[in-house]
């Protein structure tokens, strides 16, 4: 039995396992499941649970979603695995998550996201991500504000904005640029 995703997904993969049947339980090793799940990322973990004496058990858990990408002109999810997700393939509704635009560089948004982590920086605000080639990135709120980020301290750099936006008149500035080194540039 195969639990913990939707009910296609969870179909999905137990068609999948259905080459094991006929075969005794005890010869059925780890790594020939692992072979087969490592496949969809979808999966964040899983567990394998062997009830003697006929019966095996995999208990799947799904990866967050944390923001849209394209890719070849498809739509795909990130994953906090940091792998993508086929969009077709899943039957979650709709979901309210911000794009990325990377230019397939989605170990850079993995670094950025666990920065963001680390801050007061509310991730939910965020329409969407854009990386450019020199690295740095554009980060563009729900409210149209739109913050230029440096290529490195990105940290410094949100810290800053949210003090800094916490005491300003909100509707006033646009673009909040942080690109040279000790200076905010309000727009």
């Amino acid at each position: 039995s195969v639990i913990g995703l939707s009910h296609n997904n969870n179909r999905t993969i137990s068609q999948k396992l259905t080459r094991f049947q006929g075969r005794n339980i005890f010869s059925l090793s780890e790594s020939e499941f692992n072979e087969i799940l490592e496949k969809f990322n979808i999966i964040e973990s899983y567990e394998i649970k062997k009830i003697f004496p006929n019966r095996i058990e995999l208990k799947l858990k799904r990866t967050n979603f944390i923001a849209f990408t394209f890719l070849n002109n498809s739509k795909y999810i990130i994953g906090e695995n940091n792998k993508l997700i086929d969009f077709d393939e899943l039957s979650y509704g709709d979901l309210n998550l911000p794009i990325v635009f990377t230019n397939d560089n989605f170990q850079k948004f993995k670094e950025l996201k666990e920065i963001i982590e680390q801050t007061n920086f509310n991730f939910k605000e965020v329409e969407s991500f854009y990386y450019f080639k020199i690295g740095r990135w554009d980060i563009k709120l729900n409210n149209g504000i739109l913050i230029k980020l440096p290529e490195k301290e990105y940290e410094k750099s949100l810290e800053k904005f949210i003090k800094v936006y916490s005491e300003i008149k909100r509707d006033k500035y646009k673009i909040f640029d942080f690109r040279i080194e000790n200076q905010l540039i309000l727009n």
